[in-house]
């Protein structure tokens, strides 16, 4: 009877340290589980708000871009490289700004966008996913399909093996200036047609600004036509500054 008692006894006593041992196993399973919980909500936390200022960096990279690739352009005369005389063709113009839109987003999106360690992979944006529309005020609406979504994806371990983690949104773009870049345009091809001669002298016509230049000759007159206080965040090839968009070209006087 003793040896059955102390056998029972032997057989209770490793049964308890099994449990003991389940329990505190189990303890830490939980505690590491929680930690991962709330390890995981934290990062998806992170990752959402860094593709939200990754869509924020993007549409600030269209404004800059746009400003640049009109600026660029009317310096030009309404063309991609200087040219003297103006282009009043409406579908050239387009096409000149819209390979400076590719252009200047491509240095935007070449590095990807970094938020808190987490990094977020920009698309790229080529010409022919630049789309310009002439609104009713003569104000650009400009679209711009990026090749590819923007996304962050990471290797995340889980039950001993990697798995691909990964979040995306829509690149594609899309804003309606305040500035109407068209309606300049058309002032401009309206000088140019009816200046007959040309002297030296700056003055309003409505709302916009326009300045004549004569060569010494006096046969070639050199012509500024901007909206009125109107300024836009540009390089103007030595700094950065609010300059006006301003069409220049050279008229010649008969």
């Amino acid at each position: 009877m003793k040896g059955t008692l102390i056998n029972v006894l032997s057989l209770f006593l490793i049964l308890s340290v099994v449990i003991l041992v389940y329990s505190i196993s189990f303890m830490q399973d939980s505690n590491n589980r929680k930690q991962k919980e709330v390890q995981f909500s934290e990062d998806l936390y992170v990752i959402n708000n860094a593709l939200k200022l990754g869509k924020l960096y993007l549409e600030t990279s269209l404004d800059y871009s746009v400003y640049q690739a009109m600026y660029d352009v009317a310096k030009n005369g309404g063309w991609d490289t200087k040219k003297d005389n103006l282009n009043i063709d409406d579908n050239l113009l387009k096409e000149a700004v819209k390979k400076k839109i590719a252009a200047n987003l491509k240095k935007y999106t070449e590095k990807n966008y970094n938020f808190l360690g987490k990094i977020i992979r920009l698309p790229p944006y080529e010409e022919s996913g630049i789309i310009i529309e002439k609104e009713s005020d003569g104000s650009p609406k400009i679209i711009a399909k990026g090749r590819e979504n923007f996304y962050f994806e990471e290797k995340k371990t889980a039950s001993m093996e990697k798995r691909l983690v990964r979040f995306e949104q829509s690149s594609n773009l899309e804003k309606t200036y305040a500035f109407r870049f068209f309606s300049l345009h058309e002032k401009a091809k309206e000088i140019m047609s009816g200046l007959k001669d040309c002297k030296k002298e700056e003055k309003t016509d409505g709302d916009y600004g326009i300045t004549t230049d004569p060569d010494t000759t006096g046969k070639q007159c050199t012509v500024t036509v901007k909206e009125k206080d109107r300024t836009f965040p540009v390089y103007t090839g030595t700094k950065v500054s609010f300059e006006p968009i301003s069409f220049n070209f050279l008229v010649k006087i008969s």
